[in-house]
């Protein structure tokens, strides 16, 4: 907080403690609450049990619709493998699923089945126009599911029996974050993984932090202070032309940070930064132009735009081991070629045979006046629905519950503990962020919605190296705002 400056000197003098203080008490509050974070996500040493009726279903099939398939990487990438396994086999995460779903259908006698299609929203129209639904839950990418509320085919989770959504194996984020009503259509939580896994944050090479005598990231995020400031100020200060000729190379010379052009929204969320506002009783405007939205992202890309301290994956994406953007990290970031790397959760494991330890955190903030962090969550991670024709309601609710809390015991932990926080990850700390992270996410709206094109502008500008304008997004506004109110008022219609 900056003082200004005043003819007297004592009340200057005075000003600038009280701002001092206000800094400090700011700066206790964040770090009071991402402690609460770690210390609320590691207290539970009593278990909670879930508030279900004492009941079984005479070894009645459950069965999952959900996405998979083979005939791209996006289908095996974002497949709902983690609902079922066919029994044990000495992998840490299917004996897990495995155990978790043995100790439902026992209680409850039933009888867990998954079927998958690489379309799951096809299976699910047509079970909507059946008199006889196949399917006790659904399952399918946000983004395909978000265009099916409004054409009414899914309940309101609010109103379902024996589903407790404030439950903590219940994520309370995707809530309200995609939905424009007051209703709940989608949810995950402890009954999948696919969220942990789908979560964006940065990976920092600690063998860099230490030899150019930088802070600790680990120390700026829990006292509060891990903002867009302190990134840039390290990205920048380990950028070198090492080889000396005048222009900075990929595979020669040392960047702060490793990215690709879709990252810039993802930083965007983690600084607090907002594309649209409002609330289902008064309506919803774009909100992207706003001084407070726009400056974040301006101030993002003046750091992700220069080329002497960010270095940029191009080309397709894909998950084969010799593509550019796994080799890129697994190789360049691993041989000390970059201090961040901005990737996905599953990006942990390319990194595990790195020479110089490496270390997790969430996206920076926007600055101390922001009382938490942002991890913006894949749009393609699947998440479930109940049909409007479920067949037996109570048996769906109950199992969804059971699942999700037995899951908070027996599978979140296994993700976590065994395969990120244990095989992987090379300290304690990073566990802690992990933590943060989970308990920070952020749903995107507009990256599934996309109305009117606001969303793709600074991807696109930051993948041509071009200039990032604001009238460039209030050419859009009007048309943006026009599908957004489309969507809030089918959102407001649905019964």
């Amino acid at each position: 907080m900056k003082a200004k400056r005043i003819a007297s000197l004592l009340l200057a003098m005075l000003m600038l403690a009280a701002c001092g203080e206000a800094a400090d008490k700011q700066s206790e509050q964040d770090a009071q609450t991402t402690a609460a974070v770690i210390e609320e996500t590691t207290a539970a040493e009593t278990r909670i049990e879930p508030n279900l009726p004492d009941i079984t279903f005479d070894g009645a099939d459950f069965t999952h619709l959900g996405s998979g398939g083979t005939s791209s990487v996006y289908y095996v990438y974002y497949a709902t493998d983690d609902l079922w396994a066919e029994e044990e086999i000495g992998e840490p995460l299917n004996d897990a699923v495995f155990r978790r779903n043995v100790a439902v259908e026992d209680k409850y006698k039933v009888k867990i089945n998954l079927i998958t299609e690489e379309e799951p929203t096809n299976r699910m129209q047509q079970a909507i126009r059946s008199d006889d639904c196949p399917y006790d839950v659904v399952w399918s990418y946000q983004v395909r599911l978000f265009g099916a509320i409004t054409e009414g085919w899914f309940l309101d989770l609010q109103t379902v029996p024996h589903l407790d959504l404030s439950a903590p194996w219940w994520d309370q984020n995707i809530q309200k974050d995609l939905s424009l009503s007051d209703k709940v259509y989608l949810l995950t939580g402890d009954i999948s993984i696919k969220d942990d896994g789908g979560g964006f944050l940065l990976y920092f090479n600690k063998h860099l932090i230490n030899e150019y005598n930088l802070a600790s990231p680990y120390e700026l995020v829990k006292s509060g202070n891990w903002t867009l400031a302190e990134f840039s100020s390290m990205v920048k200060a380990v950028s070198e032309d090492l080889n000396g000729t005048g222009e900075y190379e990929e595979w020669a010379d040392r960047f702060g940070l490793l990215t690709d052009s879709e990252q810039i929204h993802r930083l965007y969320l983690g600084l607090g930064g907002q594309y649209f506002e409002g609330n289902a009783k008064d309506g919803y405007r774009i909100s992207i132009t706003d001084e407070k939205n726009f400056q974040r992202l301006n101030d993002l890309y003046e750091l992700l735009g220069d080329e002497r301290y960010c270095a940029m994956l191009r080309g397709d994406w894909d998950v084969s081991t010799d593509n550019i953007h796994w080799y890129s990290r697994a190789v360049g970031f691993g041989g000390d070629h970059y201090l961040f790397c901005v990737s996905g959760t599953g990006a942990v494991t390319e990194l595990r045979d790195m020479e110089h330890e490496f270390g997790i955190l969430p996206m920076p903030k926007y600055d101390t006046n922001e009382t938490r962090y942002y991890s913006c969550v894949d749009t393609n991670i699947p998440v479930l629905a109940l049909l409007i024709n479920t067949p037996d309601l109570e048996k769906s609710a109950v199992i969804l519950e059971a699942l999700a809390n037995e899951g908070m015991y027996t599978v979140t932990p296994v993700f976590n503990e065994t395969l990120l926080e244990r095989k992987y990850t090379r300290d304690e700390e990073s566990i802690d962020m992990l933590k943060i992270i989970a308990q920070s996410r952020v749903y995107d709206l507009m990256g599934i919605a996309k109305w009117g094109g606001i969303y793709d502008i600074a991807i696109g500008v930051h993948a041509n190296c071009k200039e990032l304008k604001i009238s460039d997004y209030e050419k859009r506004l009007n048309a943006a705002q026009k599908l957004l109110d489309k969507n809030y008022d089918k959102f407001m219609e649905i019964e």
